[in-house]
């Protein structure tokens, strides 16, 4: 016996509470089945925005990581310029400092002239 000859025997044999109850055990499959078909959408709807979602913050992270990596080698570039401009300023430094210091080598030889021509035209002057 199929379900279908089942059905109609307990319709014409039972009483109609029984063919009640039997409507409501098959609307119950059929509701239960209709239930599990929308949780298995649900479910499949789900995992899909969860899949777009992490593809979203992984593309997201990988322009995050460009970004820091192109803000950091930038920084690099830039200290790596002021190095070299505080180098060529210290290189400069010191050379004023060599020619201030060769300067003053210069005034003293010059004053020491400037002293021993003074004694030379005291001596002079003292002679005559």
């Amino acid at each position: 016996m199929d379900g279908g000859t089942a059905i109609s025997e307990m319709l014409l044999n039972a009483p109609p509470l029984v063919a009640f109850a039997g409507y409501l055990i098959w609307q119950s499959k059929s509701q239960q089945q209709r239930l599990d078909k929308l949780h298995e959408n649900w479910i499949t709807q789900i995992n899909d925005l969860e899949a777009k979602s992490q593809k979203r913050e992984d593309a997201l992270r990988l322009r995050y990581d460009d970004v820091i990596q192109k803000l950091e080698g930038e920084r690099l570039e830039i200290a790596q310029k002021y190095i070299e401009v505080v180098q060529n300023m210290s290189a400069k430094v010191q050379a004023l400092s060599e020619k201030i210091n060769s300067m003053a080598l210069d005034v003293k030889t010059l004053m020491n002239r400037i002293n021993t021509v003074e004694n030379d035209v005291s001596r002079i002057k003292r002679v005559k």
